[in-house]
């Protein structure tokens, strides 16, 4: 029993330092002296910052995971259920969108790149991350 208690503490404390540093590996790169150069086009170091907080944090739940009897998409809650979970964040999220169309216009220089990046791409992989993965 307290061999497990141990196992896990220690897949806790791993857990824990790959989400501290999650979103921050090319910051803690380069504060050790390594530089990883961001993408050569818009969001490039962005684009870089999530797919390698992704991959880092797929990799630590494949390795923490191995004898686990759930498959790794659903224990990063990647499986779909139904289009209730999109419903509701529609409905909570109703009234924000209300008071942000009396605040102002929309941005002249919106191009559908940066939508796509802002709304989907990006929040998607916080959410593996954080949601997904921080949680679980």
């Amino acid at each position: 029993m307290k061999a497990r208690s141990t196992s896990t503490i220690a897949k806790s404390l791993i857990a824990m330092t790959v989400l501290a540093i999650a979103l921050n590996i090319r910051d803690i790169a380069s504060a050790v002296g390594l530089k990883i150069s961001p993408l050569p086009f818009n969001y490039g170091g962005s684009i870089l910052d999530n797919v390698l907080c992704v991959l880092l944090v797929v990799l630590t739940a494949r390795l923490l995971s191995k004898k686990s009897p759930i498959g790794l998409k659903s224990l990063l809650g990647l499986q779909w259920r139904s289009f209730k979970a999109p419903a509701l964040v529609l409905l909570a999220t109703t009234p924000c969108w209300i008071g942000l169309a009396f605040q102002g216009a929309l941005a002249k220089e919106i191009n559908p790149i940066d939508l796509i990046m802002l709304s989907v791409v990006f929040p998607f992989a916080e959410e593996i991350t954080y949601r997904g993965f921080g949680f679980v």
